[in-house]
């Protein structure tokens, strides 16, 4: 049985109209755009990160699919939640093989293809449990590691449901009778094959029959299915369902039917949501009409938000159309040090060595989390500072697309500070001094040469504390900063050194402000409707007052949901509220609102989910996800500004 796979590697019979070759082309054929989520060494969650495991069994999968698409990627995707694409995979109730059939099921249903006498139950005592040294051997097809470690293996080798052409073969007829039941719904077809057909006809008519029938549809009606056959483990199997496998077997469906060139089904747009101006004139769109017309030579964005304006897509996307249309006046603000280790910035890629910590409010403050020595946050709301009496530690940026005409370097000047040299390509050309007898918030602006490719600060004699870099292209256009911070609440700025975010803010010069907070605050402990409008019309007078003239525009939370135990996923109540006094709170302070919960649809992330445009905890987006936000927000603002 080891390496059985290799001899079934003959030329894929298909079926009429489409070509072998086609196929093979088509199963790798990706956008541009999905290259990062399909790397294999991606820290992202997903089937890609054992794309050599599943991968290796296409050319047999072909043959059993007889070319069918469709097919070929439902059967993958099973066979990812299931086994992961290992040949030799056991559950702990003795399923085994790469569709993980019990020996029951294969001698009872499906004994024409494994054979009636060709099936052996395990020798578990107890729960069967395979260490992954002993499946590794196995995987490997090396005879001497698989020598060693077959004595140790629970389950007959020689056993038909760890022949891959068998248990793929009884797979497809397995699922495609299921598709059949139950229009064709994937979610309800696992859970056939998971549980049992019989709990997925029970869940089929409870559901009305609706074959495009979501997880949001699913998940309510799921415990009540099971419970007549498991008892008092149906909650807890409907849990398992519904917050890991079928949410998985959703993603990995979508990532094979692009690997196969189909596209997946019911691919959501982002509504058109247009701006709510307020009262009078915004002066952003006077901006956008002077820079159209040469009488502005550069406009700033700068974007405060969560994590959903940290993980840098979505303002990224808005970057990227913005200065397609109006000139790209570089890449903007970017913190240095690596202020956490999965900080980047769209257009500038950043690293450093050790020898960084970086000081931020927390909610609450640990050993990995201490507490900040004083407020002196600067523009972004975090600061990195080397350690006292280091020589060496260095940070680097790495620009990506046009070249570079200078720099700002925002950094603060204090007792036993340190020397600060700039490297440009590894030239110096800039040595800074930040000792002074008072702390004192400095800038620093650096000229650098068209052809510079690589700027790097290396630290000696003392603490240096770091604000971040301003990198400017030179050229007239529109410059976007993304000042987000994970785990972010809006109340936060107000803790923040009020005059050194007023000096920030009057050397940046931003023409627009945008604030993108809420979804911290739905989880927030004690929080009111009263206190949460308290804090946060304070934050938009604060910023009104350190930013006079810039127009600001407050950005609603997305549409999300949280997970009871009793209820499954429901829309969190504090959401509508949140919203509500964002609204309210913009027109009253001169700011323009943008409602991306309408967006999305409310009550919509369900389908985000499920089409691959939001991640499985139903509150963060996908990559995908975030760029039509982004491309949303971008129409929203020149909609507002032809109007």
């Amino acid at each position: 049985m080891i390496g059985l796979y290799r001899k079934l590697y003959a030329e894929p019979v298909v079926s009429e109209g489409v070509s072998g070759e086609e196929f093979d082309d088509s199963l790798h054929r990706i956008e541009d755009s999905e290259v990062d989520e399909l790397d294999p060494f991606s820290p992202a969650r997903g089937p890609f990160r054992r794309r050599a495991l599943m991968d290796r069994w296409d050319p047999l999968l072909k043959q059993v699919v007889r070319g069918d698409r469709r097919a070929f990627a439902a059967v993958k995707a099973f066979m990812w939640v299931e086994s992961g694409g290992q040949q030799f995979a056991v559950s702990h109730t003795g399923c085994a093989g790469l569709m993980q059939f019990s020996s029951r099921t294969a001698r009872t249903g499906f004994s024409r293809i494994f054979g009636t006498g060709q099936v052996y139950p395990c020798s578990c005592r107890g729960g069967c449990g395979v260490p992954r040294s002993i499946r590794r051997a196995l995987e490997s097809g090396d005879p001497e590691r698989v020598r060693a470690q077959r004595s140790r293996f629970p389950c007959d080798l020689t056993d038909a449901r760890f022949d891959p052409r068998k248990s793929l073969t009884a797979g497809w007829i397995f699922i495609r009778r299921l598709q059949r039941s139950h229009g064709g719904n994937i979610y309800l077809s696992y859970i056939g094959y998971n549980s049992g057909p019989a709990v997925a006809r029970r869940l089929w008519r409870a559901i009305g029959k609706k074959g495009r029938a979501g997880l949001d549809v699913i998940a309510p009606e799921l415990p009540r299915a099971l419970e007549p056959f498991y008892g008092a483990s149906a909650a807890s199997r409907a849990r398992s369902l519904i917050r890991v496998h079928l949410p998985k077997l959703g993603r990995a469906y979508r990532l094979y039917l692009r690997q196969a060139n189909l596209r997946p089904p019911e691919t959501t747009v982002v509504r058109f949501q247009p701006l709510e101006l307020p009262k009078g004139p915004w002066r952003f769109l006077a901006r956008l009409t002077d820079r159209k017309h040469g009488k502005a030579r550069r406009l700033r964005i700068s974007f405060w938000g969560d994590s959903h304006v940290a993980a840098e897509v979505l303002p990224g996307q808005l970057r990227r159309r913005m200065q397609a249309r109006w000139g790209d006046g570089g890449p903007g603000f970017v913190l240095l040090g690596q202020p956490w280790p999965s900080y980047r910035h769209a257009r500038v890629e950043t690293g450093a060595t050790e020898g960084w910590r970086a000081e931020r409010l927390w909610g609450r403050y640990t050993h990995t989390r201490p507490r900040p020595r004083d407020d002196l946050f600067g523009v972004a709301g975090i600061s990195v500072h080397s350690a006292k009496r280091a020589s060496g530690p260095r940070t680097w940026m790495i620009p990506q697309g046009r070249a570079l005409a200078a720099m700002d370097l925002y950094y603060l000047r204090q007792p036993g500070g340190g020397t600060v040299e700039v490297l440009a390509d590894g030239r110096r050309v800039e040595r800074l001094n930040t000792r002074e007898r008072k702390k004192r918030p400095s800038r620093a602006r650096i000229k650098l040469s068209a052809k510079t490719r690589r700027l790097e600060l290396s630290i000696e004699g003392g603490e240096v504390r770091l604000f971040g870099a301003d990198l400017e292209s030179g050229r007239p256009g529109v410059v976007v900063d993304t000042f987000g911070i994970n785990g972010a609440q809006a109340s936060a700025i107000l803790k923040w050194n009020e005059r050194l975010l007023e000096q920030h803010l009057d050397q940046l010069a931003p023409d627009l402000l945008i604030l993108a907070y809420g979804s911290n605050e739905v989880d927030a402990r004690g929080l009111t409707r009263r206190t949460f409008a308290r804090d946060f019309d304070a934050v938009l007078g604060r910023m009104r007052k350190a930013a006079p003239t810039a127009s600001c525009l407050v950005v609603g939370p997305p549409d999300q949901a949280r997970y009871h135990k009793r209820t499954g996923w429901k829309s969190p109540p504090r959401l509508d509220y949140i919203v509500d006094e964002q609204r309210r709170l913009a027109r009253l302070r001169g700011c323009a609102f943008w409602d991306q919960r309408t967006a999305m649809g409310e009550g919509n992330v369900f389908s985000w989910v499920q089409q691959g445009l939001a991640q499985e905890d139903h509150l963060h987006l996908t990559a995908r996800g975030y760029r039509q936000v982004g491309d949303a927000l971008y129409q929203a603002l020149i909609d507002a500004w032809k109007r």
